[in-house]
């Protein structure tokens, strides 16, 4: 509900969002990526928008965290 269409992720806003859950007690992020890009750590994720006076057009986003491929552990 905070975001907006097009709006960019940055690394530190996922890191923030993981901390104020419950019970966690530290985040590690190893990939942080858009899906139809190379994997790797993108400290700034930005929707597709298309460029000035083209004629090409997107469909809105919301980018959003795919929770299948969150890796949680146990720490002790």
């Amino acid at each position: 509900a905070n975001r907006n269409f097009g709006q960019p992720v940055t690394y530190s806003e996922v890191v923030t969002v993981m901390q104020k859950v419950e019970g966690v007690l530290g985040v590690d992020i190893d990939l942080l990526y858009r899906s139809d890009e190379v994997p790797g750590l993108y400290h700034l994720i930005e929707a597709k928008i298309p460029e000035p006076g083209s004629k090409v057009t997107f469909p809105a986003e919301l980018l959003l965290i795919d929770s299948g491929s969150v890796l949680l552990k146990l720490m002790s």
